[in-house]
């Protein structure tokens, strides 16, 4: 194989790599912004340059290493990496018994993420789907007057509309998946306010998740947990008799069993 044409003093070192860079495209807006650099190394260091300008999860650490930022513009960070041989000098066989070339022109496509990298613990994405419940307060008893103050017949009792909203929260890049947690707090409501949500009015209904290979060839998870959230409560019914029918607590016979037990949701960030 004829000696690399790519030499320090005519090139540029990315991560201690000596590459031609060879420009650029772009597509600069609010929504899905990305862009495109193109470089050309020796063939034989493209997976390691790869992995060094894409980054992945570090199982030594615990930690996920954060990709390249694109240099003109620092909110895109590097997450594709493809690679097409320039057959300067011929081919060969290489390692593996795949067939070698000189050089490799390589296409790095930086895109935005959809995870926060202050820190190792991602943030995340938060959806939110809002929606509404129908309740009738009785069919059998006078609940309402009129604005004459005439009663409202019971089979004239309208619709009661409460809000509800379904609440996707997606964590990313994890080492492992949390299944005991999602298991001990599934069909609990939240004991403190959380994601805005006041406490009593958030169920967690359960866990999707997702594998991806890093990289590095790690295993990383991603995974969305799946929260309901009512305006009332979910231990609250709605009381149509009395001096001031509405919504109440309620509890079991004991005074102290409620429909749906409490747990605490904010361990939902307390892992990586």
């Amino acid at each position: 194989m004829p000696t690399s044409p790519i030499t320090p003093a005519n090139s540029i070192q990315i991560h201690g790599f000596n590459v031609w860079d060879e420009g650029c495209r772009e597509r600069l807006n609010q929504t899905d912004p990305w862009a495109e650099r193109t470089i050309v190394s020796n063939w034989s260091d493209r997976i390691p340059l790869s992995i060094k300008m894409c980054g992945g999860f570090n199982p030594a650490t615990g930690l996920f290493t954060a990709p390249d930022v694109y240099p003109d513009y620092q909110i895109l960070y590097a997450q594709e990496f493809s690679t097409q041989q320039i057959p300067v000098g011929g081919l060969s066989v290489g390692t593996n018994g795949m067939v070698a070339a000189l050089l490799s022109r390589n296409t790095i496509v930086y895109r935005r993420l959809k995870y926060d990298l202050s820190g190792s613990n991602s943030l995340g994405e938060i959806h939110i789907q809002y929606g509404s419940e129908s309740a009738i307060a009785s069919r059998t008893i006078s609940v309402w007057t009129w604005a004459d103050g005439k009663v409202v017949f019971p089979l004239d009792n309208p619709v009661i509309q409460t809000q509800t909203a379904v609440l996707t929260l997606t964590r990313y890049n994890l080492s492992a998946l949390p299944t005991d947690l999602n298991f001990s707090l599934v069909g609990k409501v939240n004991n403190a306010t959380f994601l805005g949500a006041a406490a009593g009015t958030l169920r967690y209904d359960g866990m999707a998740d997702d594998k991806q290979i890093s990289f590095v060839g790690v295993n990383a998870w991603s995974a969305s947990f799946r929260f309901s959230w009512r305006s009332t409560g979910w231990n609250s019914l709605f009381k149509p008799t009395g001096d001031t029918p509405g919504w109440y607590l309620i509890t079991a016979k004991d005074g102290v069993t409620k429909p749906y037990a409490t747990g605490n949701f904010n361990q939902f960030y307390d892992f990586t």
